[in-house]
């Protein structure tokens, strides 16, 4: 029983040495990995040796070395000796005498490895490498004597290639080489090194085979491909380096079979082996496939769960366009899920638009993928479009009031519908502005919310064709941190806003250049835009231009300052616009450079007649649910304020389609104020945070619970009369807006609450 213990562990050991020597060869990442979990700092080529204080500690490391070292000390003598039997049995000269030479060599060295220091290593495997180099005189020289043949290389070529004996000969050449560079690497370099060496050249003779498995697996698992991914050639060979035909479309068949199964083999792939390509080309047919077999909008909803195993970014094939079609997946899963019949026809109004835009980038795609993915956006527009009509007809046949009161974010001319009212006036004046000979520098300022951000966005729309609004939101990068990312990101909003406002395409950033000097990049992507641009003008709109402070100040030199006077001074064909919430006496002193000699233009409070239009008329048969004393009512509150019109409204609009009710009557403005400022919590913080300094928040405390007011002539009540928070009438001091006294009072009183 003992014996057969030891016998039992003897074939363990060899095993396990066999399994070592064919994860060097045929599995490499596999072995990589293995190794790190030995010991976090092994890897292939190591000599674990090295690591012999750690022996104790861990019996694993000491093992694989010991296996190691005997696979370097057998394996190459072995093969050498094959090759040798199979070249005489052939009629070959194989070179025993130099490849003996080469083999002590390899012991030597070997032995060596196993028990002296880096130091005396290293001269050893010099010595070694001598010999090596001395062998191959030898083989040369014996090529010359026609008597004596140890080496015959060339004597076998013919115009076909390597016959089979030379082959075998260049296997021994192999192993030569992998003695002297095996010593000089170490134990497991001299593994690594010499296995590729012996095998390398017959990489060809594995792939033939495999190159035949795969062909046979692609015939007799068709219908079955699932059952068959574990035998794929790549599942044993991790390291195929000449194609295999038919590998990505026998995976993309095995996932309509068992999805788990393909994508646990495309991991594989992606992660095991040099097959990327492969796996990339199935990730590419598996999504094509899988948006075509979409066939109502319940599948189109479910497809962004199926495909989010798909990596990011996706393969190039498809990269710039599944993202869009999984965006549009979602917006459908939010539309069936939303609470409403006409929420949902609205959501699903938004997916029909984005999959439109969808459909019109695909024109200038290549050929390939316009004609995969504009059939797919076809079917789904179908699909949708259809779906959208049923869900209006069905709203219009219930009685609930269609929610289209948007507070919060700014108006967009092709989401917005009839909601942005009036602002005639305003366009007016921007336009006669505009006709001047000489352009002057805008500013367009106003309070929070009051539409700044709107009217930017329906510049396209309002002005001549000749001016080219070109909006930049500079909200988002005061936090950049480089004057490149700036330069950068400025030209990024300004070809996007030129596309979709002017349909005009401005050319790409001088990458090269940016590098180099962004501010000089910069000039000369301004001067190429000027050039496709004709003669028309560029109105650059810097939205926020309050933040280029932060950006200045994260930088720590004044850049984008240098850039706005290079735009005034020396391009004529290019005037500014600044939009803001403050007049130029509020910024610090640098600013006046700037905005000196600029034309302001006011965005204020709607007038009541437009105001009271869109309170009536937020959308086109917008059913009549106000009483006329609630209009009233609202713009009383409100004073023509248009976000604050249209959060009251939102409310008033929730409150009866809650209660089931179709008509607004005033008692339900008091009822959903406290919603109101709930909603609205953000944008009164601000207000009250970041507008007003300590002193102004005590002037409106006191204008709320009607105390005395300080002199008339105090400079904060002037500032908040400019910004349009208080008002005078009759000598007296009066929030201009109401329903901003309603909140302060309601704040007080809080506040007295939790005191």
């Amino acid at each position: 029983m003992k014996e057969e213990t030891r016998w039992e562990s003897l074939i363990q050991y060899v095993w396990e040495c066999a399994r070592i020597a064919y994860w060097a060869f045929f599995k490499p990442y596999t072995f990589a990995r293995w190794l790190r979990d030995i010991h976090p700092d092994l890897e292939r080529g190591d000599n674990p040796f090295d690591l012999r204080a750690e022996f104790p500690h861990n019996p694993r490391l000491r093992r694989y070395a010991n296996q190691v070292w005997w696979l370097a000390l057998l394996l190459p003598c072995l093969l050498t000796g094959a090759a040798g039997f199979v070249d005489t049995a052939l009629g070959g000269a194989f070179a025993w005498q130099v490849s003996g030479l080469f083999l002590l060599g390899w012991i030597a060295g070997v032995g060596i490895s196993r028990g002296v220091s880096k130091k005396w290593l290293n001269r050893a495997s010099n010595l070694v490498a001598i010999i090596g180099l001395l062998g191959i005189l030898a083989s040369a020289v014996a090529r010359l004597a026609p008597d004596i043949v140890f080496l015959n290389f060339f004597s076998e070529v013919t115009s076909a290639g390597i016959s089979v004996p030379t082959s075998y000969l260049l296997v021994a050449f192999g192993v030569a080489v992998g003695v002297a560079v095996g010593v000089a690497g170490g134990v497991a370099g001299g593994v690594a090194f010499g296995v590729v060496c012996i095998v390398s050249v017959l990489r060809l003779w594995f792939w033939l085979p495999e190159l035949l498995w795969m062909t046979w697996l692609a015939w007799r698992g068709r219908g079955r491909e699932a059952d068959w991914l574990h035998r794929l050639p790549p599942v044993y060979d991790q390291l195929i380096y000449l194609p295999l035909p038919f590998l990505a479309e026998f995976i993309s068949d095995a996932y309509r079979q068992n999805q788990a199964a393909a994508r646990q083999t495309i991991e594989y792939l992606v992660i095991f082996t040099n097959q990327q390509k492969s796996a990339a080309q199935a990730i590419t047919t598996i999504t094509v496939n899988s948006l075509t077999l979409c066939q109502t909008t319940g599948d189109i909803a479910a497809i962004a769960d199926q495909l989010a195993w798909v990596p990011a970014p996706p393969p190039p094939a498809i990269g710039p366009w599944l993202p869009q079609f999984l965006a549009v997946s979602q917006g459908v899963r939010a539309a069936a899920a939303a609470t409403s019949l006409y929420r949902r026809a609205q959501l699903m109004g938004k997916q029909v638009s984005q999959l439109r835009q969808v459909r019109e980038g695909l024109a200038f795609a290549p050929t390939e993928q316009a004609t995969s993915f504009g059939g797919i956006a076809d079917r789904w527009l179908a699909l949708l479009e259809t779906a959208q009509r049923a869900l209006q007809e069905q709203a219009a046949q219930t009685a609930e009031i269609p929610q289209v009161y948007v507070a919060g974010s700014a108006l967009r001319p092709d989401q917005a519908g009839g909601l942005f009212k009036g602002r005639v006036d305003l366009f007016r004046q921007l336009e006669a502005l505009m006709l001047r000979p000489v352009h002057p520098t805008l500013l367009l300022y106003g309070g929070r919310r009051t539409g700044k951000t709107s009217t930017l966005n329906y510049l396209p729309y309002r002005l001549d064709g000749n001016l080219i609004p070109l909006l930049v939101d500079l909200q988002a990068m005061g936090a950049l941190l480089t004057w490149k990312g700036f330069v950068r990101e400025l030209v990024d909003q300004i070809s996007e806003s030129a596309r979709g406002g002017r349909n005009l395409h401005l050319p790409p950033l001088d990458q090269a250049w940016l590098e180099e000097d962004p501010f000089v990049a910069l000039r000369r992507w301004m001067d190429a835009a000027e050039k496709v641009s004709s003669a028309r003008t560029l109105l650059l709109c810097l939205d926020e231009y309050e933040r280029l402070d932060e950006f200045a100040a994260h930088i720590g030199n004044q850049a984008p300052f240098h850039f706005l006077r290079h735009v005034m001074q020396h391009r004529p064909r290019w005037t500014l616009l600044f939009a803001g919430a403050h007049f130029p006496d509020e910024l610090p002193t640098h600013w006046s450079d700037y905005l000196i000699n600029t034309q302001a233009v006011r965005v204020s409070a709607l007038s009541e007649a437009d105001s009271r239009d869109l309170i009536l008329h937020p959308m086109p048969d917008f059913p009549p649910i106000y009483a006329p004393e609630t209009v009233d009512g609202i713009w009383k509150l409100t004073r023509g304020h248009p976000y604050l019109i249209q959060l009251l409204c939102n409310e008033l609009v929730d409150r009866l389609n809650r209660e089931k009710r179709k008509l607004a009557l005033p008692t339900d403005i008091e009822d959903v104020l406290p919603a109101v400022f709930d909603r609205g919590g953000q944008f009164f913080r601000e207000f009250w945070e970041l507008t007003l300094t300590p002193a102004q928040q005590q002037l409106l405390a006191a204008l709320a619970q009607q105390h005395p007011l300080p002199a008339p002539s105090s400079a904060d009540l002037e500032i908040l009369r400019r910004k349009e928070f208080v008002v005078v009438q009759h000598g007296l001091y009066g929030f201009q807006t109401p329903l901003l006294r309603r909140w302060v009072e309601w704040r007080l009183q809080r506040d007295d609450e939790f005191a």
